[in-house]
């Protein structure tokens, strides 16, 4: 395998179509499916299932990406390592919740593009479930995610420190006083992954409390 092959690659997987990933990689189309073609011969496995509307991963392609995003990214992590290091440049990939970008990173980036202007920085926002696959599947260089993490593949550290607070209506004059009717509550959610729902979650489930709904997204 070439790191050609590997690069057209991840960009058709990404991109669902040979001619959008051309257009990535700068390439024509031809080249693309080319070289897609020598990959699937030389692992004698079909990576992508054909269709008029694109292509999808097969199961031999979906364990392929894995190990072809891991190799992209070793051999962009050496590259940076042998050239002059007292100089950040390259692409940093960075994810937020949204939250968390729209409120706290402003600042924080600006700052750091200013110090590092040979820096490309990217961000991508989701909740703080979407954004750790992200980062074990090397999409994501680095994170701003809600909460420490038992998981060993990852890095964590302490960015911001925030308080959780519920808010109820004046009708209300305590939280035993809201805790009595919410078995007749509408309760509205983020998504599921969404660290803010899953804290909520949870301290419904400390105090027995069952919602007469909750809507949000599964």
């Amino acid at each position: 395998m070439e790191m050609r092959q590997l690069r057209i690659f991840c960009a058709v997987a990404e991109e669902g179509s040979f001619t959008a990933a051309a257009d990535k990689v700068h390439t024509v189309q031809s080249n693309v499916t080319m070289r897609v073609k020598e990959l699937e011969a030389e692992l004698s496995q079909q990576l992508f299932i054909r269709q008029k509307s694109g292509v999808v991963l097969t199961s031999a392609g979906q364990t392929l990406l894995g190990y072809a995003r891991r190799i992209l990214q070793l051999t962009e992590e050496s590259r940076n390592a042998l050239m002059d290091t007292a100089t950040p440049a390259g692409h940093l990939r960075l994810g937020s919740m949204e939250t968390t970008a729209a409120i706290r990173l402003p600042q924080v980036l600006t700052k750091y593009r200013a110090k590092h202007p040979q820096v490309k920085l990217s961000l991508l926002t989701g909740t703080t479930v979407e954004l750790i696959k992200a980062i074990e599947s090397y999409r994501l260089d680095g994170a701003f995610v809600g909460g420490f993490h038992e998981n060993t593949g990852l890095s964590q550290e302490e960015a911001f420190e925030e308080e959780l607070v519920l808010v109820s209506s004046c009708e209300f004059d305590s939280l035993a006083a809201l805790i009595r009717v919410m078995p007749q509550q509408t309760v509205l959610v983020f998504r599921t992954g969404c660290f803010y729902r899953s804290t909520l979650e949870h301290w419904f489930h400390q105090g027995g409390l069952v919602p007469n709904q909750v809507m949000g997204n599964a």
